[in-house]
């Protein structure tokens, strides 16, 4: 028997990572690869290592990021206007952007 993790801890998922730029209306938190391999904001993937650490050049702007499982994408972050949410780079300044998959979670 494998132990689990505590309710609180999260497991680092190594899985490739989908950049948008700009807002993207949200459609749930699951977004097939087939739609999004098209869509015309689409910049690139970049991949996570075994840590779940992952880093991408970009310039200053706003930002959609979605973590790959299966044949989908995920992203369980919206704003109040009904697009996904998004992070905002900075020239000169690292950002720091956690993605978490909590489907399974129990609150």
């Amino acid at each position: 028997m494998a132990p689990m993790p505590a309710p609180n801890q999260t497991e680092p998922v190594q899985t490739q990572i989908w950049v948008f730029s700009g807002r993207l209306p949200a459609q749930g938190a699951r977004w097939a690869i087939a739609t999004a391999q098209d869509h015309p904001q689409l910049l690139g993937q970049v991949a996570s290592n075994a840590q779940g650490e992952f880093s991408a050049q970009l310039p200053p702007g706003e930002y959609t990021v979605f973590a790959q499982y299966g044949d989908d994408l995920y992203l369980n972050g919206f704003q109040g206007d009904g697009n996904y949410a998004t992070v905002f780079v900075q020239a000169g300044s690292p950002t720091e952007l956690r993605l978490m998959n909590n489907e399974q979670a129990a609150f």
